[in-house]
């Protein structure tokens, strides 16, 4: 879906100031974390769309963390590599 996304985007714009695919990537997953953060504080709702997002969550959170809880600006550097 992602790659489709950028398709449409690069024509909309004409190919200007476009991400790449990796930074788009990385863009979707600190949304997705962002959004189930959220998700999770104000209720989830269960089933099985439930259990693919926690779990992606989870890989995505491990791939910038390691499974180790980090401090604010670690996650910063970690998730926003240049931007933080």
């Amino acid at each position: 879906m992602l790659d489709y996304y950028l398709l449409v985007l690069r024509a909309v714009t004409g190919g200007r100031n476009t991400p790449g695919r990796r930074e788009l990537q990385d863009l979707f997953e600190v949304a997705f974390c962002d959004f189930m953060r959220w998700l999770c504080g104000y209720g989830l709702w269960g089933g099985p769309a439930e259990c693919w997002t926690l779990r992606r969550a989870d890989e995505i959170m491990n791939k910038w963390d390691g499974g180790r809880v980090l401090s604010e600006e670690e996650y910063r550097v970690k998730i926003l590599p240049g931007k933080g």
